[in-house]
């Protein structure tokens, strides 16, 4: 583990002390203060002398004031709104640490199927949840066209997996898009009469 490694490991330790103690969990931020200091997890301090010491959890306390209980809280409220900006997750507005794929807060701009995802999760919105979407051919053709165009204009090569079958994913979804629009259609002819 490199020096940058330590240093944030250091300071997700004392983060998590501090949001643990503002909360229910007082026993466990005790534990975990006290297992800090047992262990040595935090910077060590500098003497002028040039030898390093260990310092205690209040001392590094002290030495950021500005850091609330809460603070933990706020960049993990933060970090999604960020990563959100640069690579957009496939359903907008799901707040979730622990998403996977492309809802993951570890999403990379090199996501395979990012298309295919985005697309998929069209699909399951506009089938579950009919009703509150405005489904007209004009959203599945723009969908399709930002999909198809981030996907090969704003990434330096498309991967083999899209490029080799983009084609069949087209008429898959017009396909499933077709068949939604007649099962419905049926449905409401059945409640009608």
């Amino acid at each position: 583990m490199n020096n940058r490694d330590k240093t944030i490991e250091a300071e997700i330790y004392f983060l998590i002390c501090k949001f643990l103690s503002n909360g229910p969990c007082l026993k466990a931020a005790k534990a975990i203060k006290e297992e800090i200091e047992e262990f040595n997890l935090l910077p060590k301090r500098l003497k002028w002398t040039g030898s390093e010491t260990n310092i205690t959890y209040s001392e590094f306390e002290k030495n950021y004031p500005y850091i609330k209980n809460d603070f933990l809280l706020k960049i993990c409220s933060r970090i999604g709104l960020i990563l959100d900006q640069n690579l957009p997750p496939s359903v907008p507005g799901v707040a979730s640490l622990l998403g996977t794929g492309t809802q993951s807060l570890l999403r990379s701009s090199s996501s395979k199927l990012t298309v295919c995802c985005k697309i998929f999760t069209f699909f399951k919105l506009m089938l579950f949840s009919h009703s509150s979407l405005d489904i007209k051919p004009q959203n599945l053709t723009q969908l399709l066209y930002t999909c198809l165009h981030k996907t090969f204009h704003h990434s330096p090569k498309p991967t083999p997996y899209l490029s080799s079958n983009i084609g069949m994913i087209i008429i898959i979804i017009i396909v499933i898009y077709y068949l939604h629009f007649v099962f419905f259609s049926v449905k409401n002819l059945l409640i009608s009469s």
